[in-house]
């Protein structure tokens, strides 16, 4: 995969992009090889004020794979955390909320983990997650995972796509933005009335540590895009946006570099989720 650039309108006085992507448990496993890791930084034009459009990055579960890309959305100045998730116990996917609120995706069962926005301090960036979720259908462990295998949209079961990208205005006293775009792609099975009680809580332990486990990603996502805010703010300016330009696209390569590192160590630790119990049917 690559990470893809669509600039609109260059007119803030300096952009970057990073894109990354995490591949997490597969179809009966939690095999996989890290792949190349991709991130790009671009200055900008030196008048002050625009957008950009940014690239996207994509991930599966199974393989790691830093990359992606696809056209995003318009940078915006200031703060929000829109956070769309899946319905929470006892019901299919939804709209989880905005802000501090969000639920899992999925059917039943109680969620124990937290959207990285909705439990993690955002206040810095310009940021959004939302959770997707495909259709899966059947009444046996083996229905459902062939169900996975052909309506995922992709090679694994689920897909954490995070942008980051930065921009700031006034050589002089640079007012910096850094925005974070989360989307997680998760499996959703709308367990009919007749459907087996032991399936439905198996079913159940699978969605939420595969859930947990991109969220953590999301997590590691949030951690960076605020480091990277923090060294950006800390750069010194003097007036001379070629050198603020380059001194930020600089920063920003050398610590995106750093979670793409740690993004590769949390799924080599997991087991790319399996060591979460992130994986259906599960082993006997």
């Amino acid at each position: 995969m690559r990470c893809q650039t669509s600039i609109s309108a260059l007119l803030a006085a300096g952009v970057a992009l990073g894109c990354g992507s995490h591949d997490d448990e597969g179809p009966g496993s939690a095999a996989g090889q890290p792949g190349a890791g991709a991130g790009m930084a671009s200055a900008g034009a030196t008048s002050d004020g625009g957008r950009i459009n940014v690239g996207g990055a994509f991930g599966h579960a199974g393989v790691t794979d830093t990359g992606g890309g696809h056209a995003g959305a318009t940078a915006t100045v200031g703060s929000s955390g829109n956070a769309t998730g899946g319905a929470g116990a006892g019901g299919a996917g939804g709209t989880g909320g905005t802000g501090a609120s969000g639920g899992r995706a999925g059917s039943g069962g109680a969620a124990t983990c937290q959207l990285p926005l909705a439990a993690g301090d955002h206040s810095k960036l310009a940021a959004m997650e939302r959770v997707e979720t495909y259709s899966v259908s059947g009444t046996t462990a083996q229905q459902l995972r062939q169900s996975i295998n052909a309506n995922r949209g992709h090679e694994y079961d689920a897909l954490t796509n995070w942008n980051i990208t930065w921009s700031y205005q006034n050589c002089a006293s640079p007012v910096w933005t850094v925005s974070l775009d989360i989307v997680y792609d998760l499996p959703r099975w709308d367990a009919p009335p007749s459907a087996n009680e032991a399936l439905s809580a198996s079913w159940d332990r699978y969605l939420d540590a595969l859930n947990c486990h991109e969220y953590g990603h999301g997590k590691l996502g949030l951690e960076c895009a605020n480091g990277i805010y923090d060294a950006l703010a800390a750069l010194t300016s003097t007036g001379d946006c070629s050198a603020l330009s380059t001194a930020a696209s600089s920063t920003f390569q050398a610590l995106f570099e750093q979670c793409k590192t740690r993004q590769a160590a949390y799924d080599t630790e997991t087991m790319h989720g399996a060591t979460m119990g992130a994986v259906f049917p599960p082993p006997n």
